[in-house]
């Protein structure tokens, strides 16, 4: 089943409106202050470790990446989350030290947003903040008009997915023995023509493609990858008999890390994926965007492309809704 993300595929809770209250100063009715605060709605996004945050930023221009020209990108805070599971409930916006923000909203931030008109959450690294977004931007939106709806619409930035059909092989190419071809995954449609299996897009600045297969003890890494037709960079679990296909893909036969039992004989039930993962990345496991997702039910045939259609997709979604610091 593919998830559409429970509010990053681009479902949204609703829109938001906020109506302007008046104050008194002692001369007659006052107009409301500006838009300051925000409430940040996040679905499906990853707890980052590591010293690594998400970032909040605004621009006057018109733009969804921090590759853009645009050069007054305003910082505005720093935040992790603490996933939640339950799909009509976002994540938990919590400080960087792990306190949790009320609301998920934040009060008197420094700008108006009714005066810009882009926001971006980008994945930042441990320290201090550059004054510019890193280039692995997890969302992106418009500000609106404030006339009407004050929400933007969060999602990812970029179109990985070129539209075609993906797939993937159970083979052992690295090694000379032809009795455990079931100890190998391959994004590939011909292993003898080198013809690649997936059908993605390059990979967006900031980001790398990370291909996974599921045994036992869960996933494992097929090595990271830029493009469909490379090779991946990774080989430490393959043999070393024959040369590595070019394209992404593990056998599973030799140096099995801490808990694990090489080589592994893929059944029915186990799974492959492949992921979007920040450069650089914060975690050993896999991310939380999850473009590929496939279990080997029914158990494919070694050496024979399998359609990799995904039953499960993840992508972070969410919403900035927009008010005033008195509303």
């Amino acid at each position: 089943m593919i998830r559409t993300a429970k509010l990053f595929t681009i479902s949204m809770l609703g829109l938001f409106m906020f109506s302007g209250g008046c104050g008194d100063d002692g001369n007659g009715p006052v107009g409301p202050g500006g838009y300051d605060s925000v409430l940040i709605q996040l679905f499906d996004a990853s707890h980052l470790s590591g010293g690594y945050f998400y970032q909040l930023w605004a621009a006057k221009y018109e733009t969804r990446l921090a590759s853009s020209s645009t050069l007054d990108w305003i910082p505005l805070v720093e935040f992790n989350v603490t996933p939640v599971n339950d799909a009509p409930s976002p994540d938990i916006i919590t400080t960087i030290t792990g306190q949790v923000i009320p609301n998920n909203t934040l009060f008197g931030l420094p700008i108006d947003f009714d005066d810009y008109d882009s926001a971006l959450i980008s994945i930042e690294p441990p320290g201090a903040s550059s004054g510019t977004p890193s280039s692995s931007v997890i969302a992106a939106t418009h500000i609106p008009d404030f006339s009407f709806q004050t929400i933007g619409i969060l999602d990812f930035p970029e179109d990985v997915d070129s539209g075609g059909v993906n797939f993937y092989q159970l083979a052992t190419p690295t090694d000379a023995d032809t009795s455990n071809e079931r100890s190998g995954v391959w994004f590939a449609q011909n292993l003898e023509t080198q013809a690649p299996g997936l059908a993605l897009r390059a990979a967006p600045t900031g980001w790398n493609y990370e291909g996974w297969a599921r045994h036992d003890n869960g996933w494992l890494s097929t090595g990271k990858f830029l493009s469909r037709a490379t090779s991946d960079q990774f080989s430490g679990y393959s043999a070393t008999a024959n040369p590595a296909p070019g394209f992404p893909g593990e056998d599973f036969l030799n140096n099995a890390p801490s808990g694990v039992t090489f080589p592994w004989t893929f059944v029915d039930g186990d799974s492959v994926m492949v992921t979007l993962e920040p450069n650089p990345d914060p975690e050993d496991g896999p991310f939380g965007i999850r473009l590929l997702v496939r279990s080997m039910s029914p158990r494919p045939v070694p050496r024979v492309a399998t359609p990799l259609i995904s039953n499960e997709k993840v992508m972070p979604n969410g919403s900035l809704t927009f008010g005033r610091s008195e509303d």
